[in-house]
């Protein structure tokens, strides 16, 4: 079946849904990956025969030895290059799948389903990436021999270090796992907290962006959202809504009846709206 079909469930999408130039595509992808670990090889291999890589060793530890074979070019090389590869992989599945679902067919831009099935692909976009960086970090230390059980340790206390540096994107982060996990607003959602209004188009580990009065992004941190008093709109079915009108002078006192007459006639026609005295 077409990639559409996958992706949407057999739902009609657009011709040309996603159509990205080459340099975003896959195929640049893997055609630079090759490119460079190609690259890279000749190079080893050009720096072995020419002893260049036993005086380079030599220049470095004063020892006799091949700087290619020790470090481990090549293998380092494969390892950077299949990494960049997957996370390119990541990232145009993951463009393609909000492209085609901007454009199906029938589907309101900028409702609230659409909304969502973005949020959910940068989100599990965003950790598989960050998956693919650490164990291509592994796979890298493990080619050069480094003992990666042993690093254990020590990446604690670098994680310590970095969280008492960065307090701030901590409580973030930890604010945007309490969002997800208890889910006091949905993508979709309209809400308010503290001088940020609008409606909810994404869910990120740090920063939570919203759609203003103004069709403007607003991106505002995540423990803005758990720090103060949060108002959703979108929890319930109905909504109260207080109007006030001002008198310049008592002569207006006709025109204001006559307006609110007017709007409250327009209000009950309307069937999805509820008078109350």
């Amino acid at each position: 079946p077409p990639f559409e079909a996958i992706i949407l469930g057999g739902s009609k999408v657009e011709e040309s849904a996603y159509s990205p130039p080459y340099e975003d595509s896959l195929y640049s992808g893997v055609e630079k990956s090759l490119t460079f670990g190609v690259l890279v090889m000749i190079v080893s291999r050009f720096m072995q025969k020419t002893g260049l890589s036993c005086f380079l060793f030599h220049l470095l530890t004063g020892t006799k030895g091949d700087f290619v074979c020790e470090a481990k070019v090549v293998e380092v090389a494969w390892t950077i290059a299949g990494t960049s590869l997957a996370s390119k992989l990541v990232d145009v599945l993951s463009t393609a799948m909000r492209a085609i679902n901007v454009s199906r067919v029938g589907a309101p831009r900028g409702s609230a389903q659409q909304l969502k099935v973005i949020s959910v692909v940068n989100r599990t976009a965003s950790f598989a990436k960050i998956g693919i960086f650490v164990i291509g970090v592994l796979f890298l230390l493990d080619a050069v021999n480094l003992p990666v059980r042993n690093l254990s340790t020590s990446l604690g206390f670098i994680t310590i270090a970095f969280g008492l540096a960065s307090q701030q994107l901590a409580i973030n982060y930890l604010s945007g796992l309490n969002m997800m996990l208890f889910k006091p607003f949905q993508v979709g959602d309209l809400v308010q907290a503290k001088d940020i209004y609008g409606v909810v188009m994404d869910v990120g580990l740090i920063h939570t962006k919203l759609r203003g009065r103004e069709n403007e992004t607003i991106s505002a941190p995540n423990s803005t959202f758990t720090n103060s008093p949060l108002v959703n709109y979108s929890t319930r079915e109905t909504r109260v809504l207080r109007m006030k009108f001002g008198l310049k002078s008592p002569e207006d006192v006709d025109k204001l009846l006559n307006i609110t007459s007017t709007i409250t006639q327009r209000l009950m026609d309307n069937p999805q709206v509820r008078i109350e005295s």
